[in-house]
């Protein structure tokens, strides 16, 4: 329910459940990348391959 709100907030009108699976997936990636990299160097937190729009 939680990623069926947020999508509608985004304008998507639907999500198919594989689309969901790989949203997540690629969210999991990133929160690993984030989590080793504040292990490594405290104080220089980023998010690889995030964009801004």
């Amino acid at each position: 329910m939680v990623v069926e709100r947020l999508a509608e907030q985004l304008g998507i009108k639907s999500l198919s459940h594989s689309r969901v699976s790989e949203m997540a997936t690629h969210l999991d990636a990133q929160v690993a990348a984030f989590r080793e990299g504040a292990q490594r160097s405290p104080g220089h937190h980023h998010l690889a391959g995030v964009r801004a729009s």
